[in-house]
This record gives structure tokens, C-alpha cells and sequence, in this order.
């Protein structure tokens, strides 16, 4: 992301991130917030042949003032000019607010199962 913003500004950005969240949920309130000030929108999507729909895997929002927006599979980038970082730290905290529920991992069992004909 860092090429396209000093392809498309000219400039270097300053980055955010934001993690565990989920991803379509921030997509829909990007789109939703940003809709009028969206320049250009990129995205890279996957056939899942199981399910018969395409699904996103990452989607980039351009934006008017110098900024981008990357929604990938569980984070967020925030791409920004060196004058917007209140504008960045406020959206940062509204997409928090999408954290992921954590996925539970499997339990581990580590040792020695006595199988009772080998006695």
C-alpha cells in the first residue's frame, strides 16, 4: 500500500493498523462513511467453489485528502498525510469497535494414552 499512496500523492504516509477485527463488518462502515469522498475502490476476490460466491480477500479504498483504506481478511491499514492524524486516530478507534471474536483454538493434550489390552 505504501507504493500506490506515493504513486497516487506523491508523498510518503504515515500508517496505522488495526487488528482481530472482523473484516466485513469494517467494510460495510467504510464504504458506508467514506462513499462520497471514494476515488477509486480495488479489490481482490476468490471463488469459493464450495459456497458458489465470490468473497473478498483484501479491498482498497482511495480516498479524496491524501488517504487510503485497506480492508484485508482480520486488519485494517490507515495510509494518511502527515496533517491527518486526528482524522486517522478517530477512525482507528470507530473500527476497533469491529474486533473479531477470537477463535478458540483446539486443546492440546500432551502425553501417553494407556490402552488397556497392551497390559
Amino acid at each position: 500500500m505504501k507504493f500506490l499512496y506515493a504513486l497516487e500523492f506523491s508523498a510518503i504516509p504515515s500508517i496505522k493498523f488495526i487488528g482481530d477485527l472482523d473484516a466485513t463488518q469494517v467494510l460495510r462502515y467504510v464504504k458506508e462513511q467514506y462513499e462520497n469522498s471514494t476515488a477509486s475502490f480495488y479489490q481482490y476476490s476468490f471463488y469459493d467453489h464450495e459456497a458458489a460466491e465470490l468473497f473478498f480477500n483484501n479491498t482498497v479504498l482511495v480516498l479524496q485528502q491524501q488517504r487510503i483504506i485497506e480492508v484485508g481478511h482480520n486488519y485494517c491499514f490507515i495510509l494518511h498525510g502527515a496533517n491527518d492524524y486526528g482524522w486517522a486516530a478517530a477512525l482507528a478507534k470507530n473500527l476497533a469497535e469491529f474486533r473479531a471474536q477470537p477463535v478458540a483454538s483446539p486443546a492440546t493434550v500432551v502425553g501417553f494414552a494407556r490402552q488397556g489390552n497392551l497390559n
